[in-house]
């Protein structure tokens, strides 16, 4: 039990702690918090910690994170809202677009290898000879001319131009599968002879010997 003299030396303490307290700001959270700061002759509790007015809440002192919080002074960032960068309907779309293309190129791809390795030869313009042997190059996919006319007694001849490994095989003729050189065969009979190359099955002719 603290005597008269200790009673007023205390409340000396007191006024004098809170003379120092200027331009400080309390902190922590106690019973009689107000009381204190008004009157510190009236049995305060213990004086509480203290700290300049520029110092950042809620670094120091882990306890007062609850009032950083709730004042908004948190140095932890706001979650970011995650936006879509694409709904399931436009995906679908653009998924089906792509294999349409791929089925459009397909077809082009396919369509100009056709008519690169030949068509049908008798579609083509026919070529007469009436004098002598008749020529036809055999080049990389093709037979020129494709569509030939000869009288009977005439011989051909097929003569390699290309890079690739080619045959002419026909009715009652056919070649060895080279890539240089020449064939030939005397047609006797008229007729309609068709030929081609069994490597390549777009790769077609005709020999139209007349009498």
């Amino acid at each position: 039990m603290l005597l008269a003299d200790d009673q007023t030396r205390v409340r000396a303490g007191f006024r004098v702690l809170l003379e120092r307290s200027e331009g400080l700001d309390v902190i922590g959270d106690y019973p009689g918090r107000s009381r204190w700061r008004a009157s510190a002759t009236r049995g305060a509790p213990a004086p509480p910690r203290l700290r300049p007015l520029d110092e950042p809440r809620g670094r120091m002192y882990p306890h007062r994170r609850s009032e950083s919080v709730a004042s908004g002074m948190t140095t932890r960032p706001a979650p970011i809202p995650t936006v879509a960068c694409m709904n399931t309907s436009l995906t679908t779309t653009v998924k089906t677009i792509s294999r349409r293309l791929a089925t459009v190129l397909a077809a082009a791809v396919l369509a100009l290898s056709v008519v690169a390795c030949g068509g049908d030869p008798a579609d083509e313009e026919q070529v007469s000879v009436t004098d002598g042997p008749a020529n036809v190059t055999v080049e990389d996919n093709s037979f020129a001319p494709a569509n030939l006319s000869v009288p009977a007694g005439t011989t051909v001849n097929w003569e390699w131009v290309g890079d690739s490994d080619h045959n002419v095989v026909g009715e009652g003729f056919e070649s060895e599968t080279q890539s240089s050189g020449a064939f030939g065969h005397t047609f006797e009979d008229p007729g309609t002879y068709e030929y081609s190359c069994t490597l390549h099955g777009s790769m077609n002719g005709i020999v139209e010997v007349t009498s």
